[in-house]
């Protein structure tokens, strides 16, 4: 037998549920390249993690390294060995570090003189020998914030370990880490069987944990488990279980042996705000919510048990009387909040710092309100709404509620302002002028709240630039590429016609601080860059159309869309081939070019026949550009393949004559401008 799996656990404490998935894929990352490292064949890897182990299964890995032919350089020759022929130190240090002997030398002989050459075979390493060692290093490279440390130990990791099981085939493999010496051994389920179940072989590993520990050790498979068993509850109830990714792998995190418990609470604590609820639920008690077919929530939610309970009624009145505290507080806080009224939370905003250069969270709304009014101007939203939402959409960040639960901002505010009285576009306005608030997250849905949303984004964008703490790497506390993307979605997906360089520059005046950022309408287009490129268009395409320095963000994605049509038409190649070899040669001129082609220095036949087929399409596409109909225009433009292709076959440019040069070098740039004026075809 040259293979056998390896089996690895690490048992320790409750890991952080947060970080359980990211340490399960690290651990079995690093354990990949150290047995690549180490020259280790293996046929696969499984990763499993559960709230109290790490654990790897490798698949068919090879009992030893192969035998290897070694060749190595050494000391210059004539330093490696002393007037008697005897090795020197220097030559007896290159051997041994190579495990190699004075019989092993040969002399290489190169342009740069004489040297010794070792060549023997190395012999394999068991996988055993090396296998401590490479789980020890994986271990190190976890990625672990905050490290621990127990009993009277000096090693540290996440939590304390309280045993590590090593099997490679049948065979134990002889290691200690974290004062652990490795075993067979493995532990089940905390209370339903925390007793040692011993493993005779990796591939009992799974079946037993499950059947005799009560121990489901496969994340994947334990998240499925919880979601069918929390839609099979909601679905009894009448309902459908509000099951967000997050926290589906933070409770996934949590059990061993998950059990949905449905339980029920007062139906009067409905007439505190759902989104309320649902976020006392799953924050605090990490439990889902039901919803009815209509979205309309139902007064029973799902709690996840770690255990299968014999008297299951205990702990449904349990986990009813805590989520009972706690909707009962939501309760609270929304009764108190709705003493106050938006506008004079909209004061209690002077309490609180935006960013210290820039002022406080008052001074942004003035901000924003001012900058809202502009935007509703150009998209023909109502100036007076704009002005109204911009002025409270952040006002509940002082209240109750929001302090409690901030990812209710924005929702709360809409919530208050319909118990105002304020018109529903209003507060539509302040619960979406946060959108979209991650990726795939809807963009305002009116003028108004968009209005709103841009203007926020805007402010905040400018005001950061503009103090000079752009994004660095990874660091961008201020979230400026979220809130650059997000600007760029409204105004795509909404289509409005909005010059970014005005935009900036008239955000950059109310500040009166700084002067305009330079620096940020290039960050906001290398992020509409980013996002197309995730929407699969190519560099190619985004080079022509970018190139052209525009600022219209609706504009540049209609001429992306156009660039992409076109680059499927069978002339595209040969066009874009063309206009490269126009720019090419046109950048080798050294005079200015006459702006008019003169038709009586036009001699060869393709050189007439090409100007006349210019002058005919210059008007046919007039009316298209006119109207933005990029896709016609370049379509319109795929006739002039065959006479540019003729032009250059039977003409030559950079001729003696002076004069014609420079009127074939002006017919070569009516061709750059016409190809131009959508895109830089030049650059696909």
């Amino acid at each position: 037998m040259s293979a056998a799996d390896f089996l690895v656990e690490i048992g320790t404490e409750e890991l952080p549920p947060k970080a359980l998935q990211a340490l399960s894929n690290s651990f079995r990352q690093q354990v990949e390249i150290g047995l690549s490292n180490a020259n280790l064949t293996y046929g696969s890897i499984e990763h499993f993690a559960t709230p109290r182990r790490l654990a790897l299964l490798v698949h068919d890995l090879s009992l030893k390294t192969p035998e290897q032919h070694v060749e190595k350089r050494g000391p210059a020759w004539n330093i490696a060995f002393d007037d008697k022929g005897n090795p020197t130190k220097a030559l007896e240090g290159f051997l041994h570090a190579n495990n190699a002997s004075a019989k092993d030398c040969e002399k290489l002989e190169t342009n740069k003189g004489d040297y010794v050459l070792v060549k023997h075979i190395q012999k394999g390493q068991t996988a055993d020998a090396l296998l401590p060692d490479i789980i020890e290093q994986a271990l190190k490279q976890l990625p672990i914030p905050r490290m621990m440390r127990w009993a009277d130990h000096d090693f540290h990791f996440v939590r304390p370990v309280k045993w590590i099981l090593m099997l490679h085939g049948s065979k134990v493999v002889k290691a200690e880490l974290f004062g652990c010496k490795a075993s067979n051994k493995t532990y089940g389920h905390r209370y339903h069987h925390p007793e040692a179940i011993e493993i005779n072989e990796p591939k009992e590993y799974l079946g037993k944990l499950e059947k005799t520990g009560h121990v489901i050790a496969s994340f994947d498979t334990r998240k499925l488990n919880i979601e069918k068993q929390i839609h099979a509850s909601a679905k009894k109830a009448g309902g459908q279980a509000i099951a967000p990714e997050a926290l589906l792998d933070e409770v996934t995190a949590l059990v061993e042996w998950p059990e949905a418990l449905r339980c029920q609470f007062d139906p009067e604590l409905l007439k505190v705000p759902q989104e309320a609820l649902i976020s006392a639920m799953q924050n605090h008690q990490k439990s889902f919510a039901i919803v009815d077919n209509t979205g309309k929530m139902l007064p029973s939610f799902i709690t996840i048990s770690n255990i299968k309970s014999q008297q299951p009624k205990l702990v449904i009145a349990g986990n009813q009387k805590v989520m009972a505290a706690r909707l009962n507080d939501a309760k609270f806080f929304y009764e108190q909040d709705l003493k106050m009224r938006l506008e004079d939370r909209a004061k209690l905003l002077s309490t609180v710092t935006f960013q210290k250069q820039l002022g406080t969270l008052e001074e942004k709304a003035n901000r924003v309100r001012t900058l809202s009014n502009e935007v509703a101007t150009q998209i023909g939203a109502s100036t007076k709404q704009a002005e109204t939402a911009a002025t409270l959409c952040k006002a509940d960040l002082m209240s109750e509620m929001v302090r409690e639960f901030p990812e209710l901002q924005g929702t709360m505010g809409k919530y208050y302002a319909l118990a105002e009285k304020h018109d529903k576009v209003i507060a539509d306005a302040i619960e979406q002028h946060y959108w979209p608030s991650f990726s795939g997250d809807a963009v305002p849905e009116t003028d108004v709240a968009a209005a709103a949303a841009l203007a926020d984004k805007l402010d905040t964008l400018v005001g950061i630039f503009g103090i000079g703490q752009k994004p660095t790497g990874t660091k961008d506390p201020f979230a400026l590429r979220r809130a650059a993307i997000g600007l760029i979605r409204i105004i795509i997906e909404k289509g409005y016609t909005l010059p970014l360089r005005h935009l900036i520059e008239n955000a950059t005046k109310i500040y009166h601080q700084f002067d305009t950022p330079g620096d940020l309408l290039p960050f906001i287009l290398e992020r509409l860059k980013v996002l197309m490129l995730d929407q699969h268009v190519s560099h190619g395409v985004l080079d022509a159309v970018l190139s052209l320095d525009l600022d219209d963000l609706s504009d540049i994605d209609k001429r992306i869309k156009a660039v992409q049509a076109f680059e499927k038409l069978p002339e595209a190649s040969s066009l874009a081939a063309a206009n490269k070899r126009v720019s090419n040669i046109l950048s080798k001129a050294t005079e200015a070019l006459p702006k008019t082609v003169n038709i009586h220095l036009l001699v060869e036949p393709a050189e007439k026949d090409l100007h006349t087929m210019l002058s005919e399409k210059q008007q046919e596409i007039k009316p298209l550009i006119a109207v933005k109909n990029y896709p016609g225009y370049l379509k319109a433009l795929a006739s002039l393949r065959e006479p540019i292709d003729v032009f250059f076959d039977n003409v030559m440019v950079m001729v003696d004559d002076p004069k014609t040069k420079q009127n074939r070098l002006a017919l070569l740039a009516q061709i750059q401008n016409i190809f131009s004026v959508v895109a830089d075809i030049s650059k696909l």
